[in-house]
C-alpha cells in the first residue's frame, strides 16, 4: 500500500528548459552555442548539483574560460532563466493529494535554483521533507540517495509513489522497489495515479 508521494521538480512540477539559459548565456558571452553545449554535461555541473561547487565557482570557470567580465548577480540571472513556469495541473493535483498523503520532494538541485523556488514557489510548501541533491552531496540515479530517503522517510519502498522525469532516475527507484512513475504530462500522470489507486 502507498503511503506516501515523492515528487521530483524540474519538468515535473516547475517547467525548465535549459536552452533558455544556453541562450542567454551566449548572448552575454558572446561565444558561438556549441561551445556552451560541449560544457552542459561536463563534471562541473554535476558538482554544482551534489554541493561540491558553489555558484561562484561555475561563474568563476566560465569567466576563465571564455575571458569574460560578467558580473556574478548578472549570472545567477541568467542561471535562473532556466525556469519558466509552474505546471498548473500538476501543482493542482497535489493541492488534492496533501490532505490524504505526506508530500516529500527529492531533486537534483543547486541552492541557486532552490532558493528562488522556496521565495517564489509557494505550493512547494505542500512538500515536507524537500531531499535535494546539493545538501545530501547525492544525487539521483545512485542508489544511495533513494536508499538515504527511505531511511529518513522510515519508509519501505513498496510504500512509496515517485515522480521523476528522467527515465534513469525512474528505473533506479524501482530496481529498489519503489513504485516509480516516468513523468511526460499529466494525463499518464493522472491516470497511473487512479491504477495505484491513490487518488
Amino acid at each position: 500500500m502507498i503511503k506516501i508521494l515523492i515528487f521530483d521538480i524540474g519538468q515535473v512540477l516547475i517547467e525548465v528548459d535549459i536552452h533558455n539559459f544556453i541562450k542567454n548565456l551566449t548572448h552575454a558571452l558572446n561565444v558561438p552555442r556549441w561551445k556552451l553545449y560541449l560544457m552542459h554535461d561536463r563534471t562541473i555541473f554535476h558538482e554544482l548539483m551534489i554541493g561540491l561547487k558553489t555558484m561562484e565557482d561555475i561563474h568563476q570557470i566560465f569567466c576563465q574560460r571564455f575571458k569574460c567580465n560578467l558580473g556574478l548577480e548578472k549570472f545567477k540571472e541568467i542561471w535562473l532563466s532556466i525556469i519558466i513556469q509552474p505546471k498548473k495541473e500538476v501543482v493542482e493535483l497535489v493541492q488534492q493529494l496533501s490532505p490524504k498523503y505526506p508530500l516529500a520532494i527529492l531533486s537534483n538541485i543547486d541552492a541557486v535554483h532552490y532558493e528562488y523556488f522556496q521565495k517564489n514557489m509557494t505550493f512547494l510548501n505542500y512538500f515536507s521533507p524537500h531531499f535535494l541533491s546539493y545538501r545530501m552531496r547525492l544525487a539521483k540515479p545512485d542508489p544511495a540517495i533513494y536508499h538515504q530517503v527511505l531511511k529518513d522517510l522510515d519508509a519501505q519502498p513498496h510504500e512509496c509513489y515517485f515522480v521523476d522525469d528522467r527515465k534513469e532516475n525512474v528505473l533506479a527507484a524501482r530496481k529498489l522497489g519503489i513504485v516509480a512513475h516516468h513523468f511526460k504530462n499529466f494525463k499518464r500522470l493522472q491516470k497511473d495515479i487512479k491504477y495505484h489507486h491513490i487518488l
